[in-house]
């Protein structure tokens, strides 16, 4: 990742003369989101709760946006179980149990 800021850096000076001006700088949105999630990778359990209830909700609202359309709706509804099974586990706390709580979803 620091080769891709280093170029992103050198190209600041000159991007409003390129013509990837809209591509350098959606690169430097994802390199500055990058830092952000390196910095803080890891929530509370509080903040992962509303998180994953956050995602139930969404899910449901896009179950009511399917009705009608069966084989989307099984996916969704595939993977709205999967979210709401990971509501009721404790947070991993090893990179082995988080490699195991994600075998379901590598699977799907």
């Amino acid at each position: 990742m620091a080769y891709l800021e280093q170029v992103l850096s050198a190209m600041q000076a000159w991007k409003h003369e390129s013509l990837f001006t809209e591509h350098i700088a959606e690169e430097d949105l994802v390199a500055s989101a990058f830092r952000i999630h390196r910095r803080r990778s890891s929530i509370n359990s509080s903040e992962r709760a509303v998180l994953l209830q956050n995602v139930v909700y969404s899910l449901q609202r896009l179950q009511i946006a399917l009705v009608g359309q069966e084989s989307e709706l099984s996916w969704v509804n595939q993977l709205l179980a999967y979210v709401q099974q990971a509501q009721s586990l404790n947070p991993a706390q090893t990179p082995e149990e988080q490699f195991n709580y994600l075998y379901q979803l590598r699977k799907w």
